[in-house]
């Protein structure tokens, strides 16, 4: 067997055996994030308003907890929060409140017992009026995302490897 058609197949061999590998993996990296949020990430509001939300993709349950942080590290969560299927809840002692860009740092728990967490901001008044203590932005590609692209990227390759092979023609010794 020629050294081309042995990197060839070795190639679709291990392309196919990634992708089957992270396929196989996928669905247990897949828990609940973050929907939306009301108000919304990196959002302008007038006033801050009495009650914060957010949803995410699955129900999620107990602990949980939400942080808002302004201003000056004004803290203006008011209470517990409530949480009713893919929707938590958190009222907001919102009298007084100085305007400024605030952060929603949240902390529940997804229906297969994993933690979530993340921060939300957002401004309130003029933006640049203000600016929150401690702030990270949620979000970015899961692991899963990218390992299943690279699986796919993997798999494609041995597969043209693969007709490559086929298509060319032999040389007869």
């Amino acid at each position: 067997m020629r050294l081309l058609t042995k990197l060839v197949v070795a190639m679709a061999f291990l392309g196919g055996i990634f992708a089957t590998g992270v396929a196989a993996a996928t669905p247990a990296s897949a828990h609940a994030e973050l929907a939306s949020s009301d108000p919304a990430q990196g959002a302008a509001v007038d006033a801050l308003p009495g009650t914060v939300e957010l949803t995410f993709t699955e129900v999620v349950g107990s602990p949980a907890s939400v942080a808002i942080t302004g201003p000056g590290d004004v803290s203006v969560a008011d209470g517990d929060p409530e949480v009713v299927d893919r929707v938590l809840t958190q009222p907001v002692a919102a009298d007084g409140a100085p305007a400024g860009e605030y952060a929603m740092s949240y902390r529940v728990t997804s229906a297969d017992g994993h933690p979530i967490s993340g921060t939300v901001t957002f401004t309130v008044g003029e933006p640049g009026t203000g600016a929150a203590n401690d702030v990270s932005a949620a979000g970015g590609v899961g692991t899963g995302v990218v390992a299943g692209l690279v699986a796919a990227l993997l798999a494609a390759l041995g597969l043209v490897a693969f007709g490559l092979r086929r298509l060319v023609p032999r040389a007869r010794v």
